[in-house]
């Protein structure tokens, strides 16, 4: 079920952050203070990457796997484009990733133009 993998990325990404954080996770809890490499390294272990950068996430590519790990096959991943360079490739996978949050009613707004270029 979704719960079980949900749960599963949540303890892998745990290890990485406080014990406190366990308990809660609100706006400032120390989960959304993770530095790069401590966010890389745990990112590379779920994917199985190897990603030197978080800007390296810009084609929307990775987002979209952390999303298939949560939403097994909610998530066309033989359709993304993993080596996206331009602008209109990374829109493609975006756009994958924001048909899955409506799917699942998902209220949050991706900023797809900060995201492709890495900001």
């Amino acid at each position: 079920s979704s719960e079980k993998v949900t749960s599963a990325v949540y303890n892998s990404i745990s290890s990485y952050v406080s014990p406190q954080t366990k308990e809660s996770f609100g706006i400032h809890d120390a989960a959304y203070h993770i530095g790069r490499n401590d966010l890389l390294a745990w990112l590379n272990e779920l994917l199985q990457v190897n990603y030197s950068k978080v800007e390296q996430c810009a084609n929307g590519a990775a987002y979209c796997q952390i999303m298939d790990c949560i939403y097994p096959g909610e998530i066309p991943v033989k359709k993304l484009i993993f080596d996206a360079k331009l602008e209109h490739d990374c829109m493609k996978n975006y756009k994958h990733l924001q048909l899955l949050f409506e799917k699942k009613n998902i209220k949050k707004n991706i900023e797809v133009t900060k995201l492709v270029k890495g900001k």
